[in-house]
This record gives structure tokens, C-alpha cells and sequence, in this order.
């Protein structure tokens, strides 16, 4: 479609503000072609997210199941999406966690009462997205239901995981609390489901 010189700004000055809205979703349907764009979208909004300052990142839980990090120290920002199989319903991050092994994790509340634990890279070190025809990496160490797990009477290793037996009792919020300020090596990891009830967890080094 053309016009004549001046005929758009013609139609603006005529109509005034509706003209100037018209005349620009005219352009836009006939000057713009569409960008497909390679940045992770999901469908669902967003149920919880945190950060941590020294990662320079943000993690964003997903009713869709899945779970995004955004890193800041980078430019442009780099975004990382790993999927889940249920609704994330909040999500928590540990930042070098000798409690756990060492290193940086993330634990995420599953609508289900799972509490996953996943290792988390370290700053600035979003992967590149997986390839066409491959599956991202599963950073998950752990994946547990806690109604399931908490009754039992024998040791067992957290990287085992516990499978759900019974009715799902969502996780609704997780934080970690130090034995002692200023050091990780003992955590008490608080959980909080919707039966209600708050499972408390330690976590050592040794």
C-alpha cells in the first residue's frame, strides 16, 4: 500500500488523536514484518521468584512447571529455562552451600509436595540453549515428596529421592535458616505445605 506525500500526516492532523492511533497500526501492519525470537517464553504466570546478589541472577518459578534464571552480568541479560513436570510454587536460593555439598543450589516447592534440589552455575554461567533435537541438562541432585519421605524410619541418601505415596500437599513457601550466623556448613531448611504443616531439615557437610 502507498500514499501520496503528506497523506498520512494529512490523516493525523484530521482525526487528531485517533488518527495518530490509526495511523500507527497502519504502519505497523504494513511496514513491520515479524521476528521470531530465540529468548524461552512460557505460557503461565509467574508464582514466586528470588535472588541473590552475588550470582548477579534472578530465578523466576513458573505455573507452568518451569523455572527461569536471568543473569544480570551480562549484556544483553542471558535467560536460562529448565522445565518441570508440576506447577513450581516457590522457589529458593542457597548460595555457596557447604551444607549441601558445596556450591550454589536451587530448591524449588512443587505443587505436588515434591521439594527438588538442583545445583546452580555459578555466576555469569548460563548455558547455552540446548541444541534442536536435545534436552537441556538435569542439574536435579534430589527430587523428594515430603509426606512420603518424612514417616520413614531408615536412613536415606536425599540423592535417592522419595516417590509420592498418597494425596499431594503442595509445598507454599521454603527458607533456610543457619545453625550458626555466618557460615553454611549446618542449615535447618524450613518447609511449609498445604496440609498445614513445616517440615524442618537439617543439612550438614560431613
Amino acid at each position: 500500500m502507498s500514499f501520496a506525500k503528506g497523506e498520512l500526516a494529512r490523516r493525523v492532523e484530521a482525526g487528531g488523536r485517533e488518527g495518530l492511533v490509526a495511523a500507527a497500526q497502519l504502519l505497523h501492519a504494513e511496514c513491520f514484518d515479524r521476528v521470531a525470537l530465540e529468548t524461552p517464553t512460557v505460557s503461565y504466570e509467574p508464582r514466586a521468584s528470588c535472588h541473590c546478589r552475588e550470582c548477579a541472577a534472578v530465578w523466576i518459578a513458573w505455573k507452568s512447571g518451569h523455572v527461569m534464571r536471568i543473569d544480570l552480568d551480562s549484556d544483553p541479560p542471558a535467560q536460562d529455562t529448565e522445565p518441570g513436570a508440576r506447577e513450581a510454587r516457590t522457589i529458593y536460593h542457597l548460595h555457596d552451600c557447604a551444607a549441601l555439598g558445596g556450591g550454589s543450589f536451587i530448591l524449588v516447592g512443587r505443587d505436588d509436595g515434591a521439594l527438588e534440589i538442583a545445583s546452580c552455575p555459578a555466576k555469569g554461567g548460563v548455558p547455552s540453549p540446548a541444541t534442536a533435537g536435545s534436552s537441556p541438562p538435569d542439574r536435579r541432585l534430589s527430587r523428594f515428596h515430603l509426606d512420603t519421605w518424612y514417616p520413614g524410619t531408615e536412613w536415606r541418601a536425599v540423592t535417592a529421592g522419595v516417590d509420592r505415596d498418597g494425596e499431594p500437599m503442595g509445598i507454599t513457601a521454603i527458607a533456610a535458616v543457619p545453625r550458626q550466623p555466618g557460615t553454611l556448613d549446618i542449615l535447618d531448611i524450613l518447609v511449609a505445605t498445604r496440609r498445614p504443616a513445616l517440615y524442618v531439615i537439617e543439612a550438614a557437610a560431613a
